[in-house]
């Protein structure tokens, strides 16, 4: 086996490498006048059994098809098989047509890589996890919540742990089995045309005295939680922490998690985002790879 990091791994190739006591590469890449990608890969990968490790990251469309070429390339050199790591996966949000002629995104992702000739996909937490029947081959969804645990709890007390959304409920409920607390969720409501989102129900629950972890998958703009920030601390809450996976961390994110309170903001080296804790996922992707 050989693991060969992309242009956007993030360094995650050699952890993993480490993990699994396996050799790492990477790739020779750069921009042709045009902006067009140039991908060349390690000469030793005839018959391997290859790990493509990549994430999809903002320029989203430039790492897509830096991961395709990586692909293809690798089957035209004869790898065994092909498995591709993708710490975070863009273009997950749309895994249905809301209105005639969208495009499916989350669907046609996952056909190009079968396409490109990827065997085997591993994904740190997805936003959805749905769209992944799409996909012809081994799937692994890496479980980060363990590991944000492990990390939280030794900063915490008296905890109490909010899904920013209903939709992340399963997320807090597991993290709060491990922090062996209550938790709760908040509801939000988002304008569809400015996209705007505002805390709409009263949040559930005292918060007199707690520490707050809000869990979340990605954080963007980080809007949602800094509402929900303002909104526990006006209700006697400690301190609030901000758990995700994904620190995206547009338009000001941190600036606006830290104006409204949050103390600490964990996340998983999927993305390159350096200013807050960041936890490496590499064992935790190294254990799926093992049972792939």
């Amino acid at each position: 086996m050989i693991i060969i990091g992309g242009p956007a791994s993030n360094g995650l190739e050699d952890s993993i490498a480490k993990a699994l006591n396996e050799k790492s590469a990477k790739v020779v890449d750069k921009l042709f006048p045009d902006g067009e990608s140039y991908i060349k890969m390690p000469d030793e990968i005839d018959g391997e059994d290859v790990v493509l490790v990549q994430s999809t990251y903002s320029p989203q469309d430039k790492h897509i098809m830096e991961l395709l070429l990586m692909a293809d390339t690798a089957r035209d050199l004869n790898a065994n098989s092909i498995t591709a790591v993708v710490p975070y996966m863009a273009y997950m949000r749309q895994d249905r047509r809301f209105t005639n002629g969208e495009a499916v995104s989350a669907q046609a992702m996952l056909r190009f890589m079968n396409a490109a000739g990827i065997t085997s996909l591993v994904v740190v937490q997805p936003h959805k996890s749905t769209p992944f029947t799409a996909f012809h081959g081994n799937v692994s969804l890496v479980d980060p919540i363990p590991l944000q645990a492990k990390a939280v709890s030794k900063i915490i007390s008296d905890p109490v742990v909010l899904a920013p959304d209903k939709g992340g409920i399963n997320r807090a409920e597991e993290l709060a089995g491990m922090l062996k607390c209550k938790f709760s969720h908040i509801d939000k409501v988002r304008d569809s045309v400015t996209w705007e989102v505002k805390v709409e129900a009263p949040l559930v629950g005292s918060f007199e005295g707690k520490d707050v972890v809000i869990v979340d998958d990605i954080i963007s703009t980080g809007g949602t939680i800094a509402q929900a920030a303002r909104e526990v601390l006006s209700r006697g809450a400690e301190k609030v922490i901000a758990v995700a996976t994904h620190l995206v961390m547009a338009n000001g994110a941190r600036d606006r998690l830290k104006g409204a309170g949050v103390s600490e903001i964990f996340g998983i080296n999927t993305v390159p985002y350096q200013d807050a804790k960041i936890l490496d996922i590499g064992s935790q992707i190294a254990a799926s790879l093992t049972k792939i």
